[in-house]
């Protein structure tokens, strides 16, 4: 069972992929550059950097074929299906899916022009690596009912499944994608993936420090730093104290109480992400 702690940090990391997808563009193709803007009483008030004192972190790391993500947004990773801000299911990697009359094969279109945080190409083999390593490994992510995944070009990927789940459209919405060739048994400690942020540091127990994607196909997140620090609880289960980790960002919002660490989190991410 998961702790409360764990709990929280990944309701946190949903509160803001839901923030951001409310407050970024949606995927594009091939996004037009911005002009600079000529209003200069707004461009002091949009921050580039927030920190975030939580209580809990993914102690496991950060791998989605052994569950992380599964809850909501997993952040580094893109997903073939997404929610946007009204929770309604539409695309991300996916162009589009259908499924066969029988509910047993799901076939998937995915875009052509994704790149992982390194600069390389995300294609249907990485897809169907990920659902098939996600179904062997056992973790945390339900994925039983899949019996292959089979990639078929760069942009076409057949789900096959043991028997029909209405639900499995979930699989599609929460387990990211991570590429074949660098994915190994110290992946979960440095993921390299196609989502929005990539990981900068992780000083396990103290904080995670995060910044966007260069090589992102949506629209860039108007916070481009993110520094997550970890709070402890005290013995008597009352007291909390952050641990060692020092804010060094521009920004910094202190939220060590327990029951204001998500409220709060979401308030402030609200308030502070500005729309490119």
């Amino acid at each position: 069972m998961l702790s409360l702690m764990k709990y929280k940090f990944r309701l946190v990391v949903l509160a803001l992929s839901l923030v951001l997808a409310a407050c970024a563009p949606p995927p594009v193709a091939a996004p037009k550059a911005i002009a600079p803007s000529t209003d200069t009483d707004n461009v002091s008030a949009k921050p580039i950097a927030l920190t975030l004192a939580i209580g809990g972190e993914s102690e496991e790391g950060y791998d989605p074929t052994l569950g992380w993500g599964r809850y909501g947004s997993p952040l580094f990773h893109s997903t073939l299906l997404r929610r946007n801000e009204n929770l309604n299911i539409v695309n991300d990697l996916a162009t589009g899916y259908t499924v066969s009359p029988d509910k047993l094969t799901w076939t998937v279109k995915i875009r052509t022009d994704t790149k992982f945080s390194d600069g390389s190409a995300l294609t249907a083999t990485d897809v169907a690596y990920t659902y098939k390593k996600s179904a062997e490994s056992g973790g945390l992510t339900d994925m039983t009912v899949l019996k292959d995944a089979i990639a078929q070009g760069d942009d076409t990927i057949v789900l096959t499944l043991k028997e029909p789940q209405s639900t499995f459209v979930n699989r599609l919405i929460t387990l990211g994608i991570v590429p074949q060739k660098l994915h190994g048994k110290d992946y979960s400690k440095n993921p390299i993936g196609s989502g929005p942020y990539k990981m900068v540091q992780w000083d396990k127990g103290q904080q995670l420090i995060v910044e966007t994607n260069p090589y992102y196909y949506g629209g860039k997140p108007s916070i481009e730093r993110i520094t997550f620090l970890f709070v402890d609880q005290e013995a008597d289960g009352h007291s909390w104290r952050p641990k060692r980790a020092k804010c060094k960002s521009p920004v910094c919002h202190s939220l060590w109480h327990p029951k204001r660490s998500i409220t709060c989190a979401l308030s402030l991410l609200l308030a502070s992400t500005i729309a490119v």
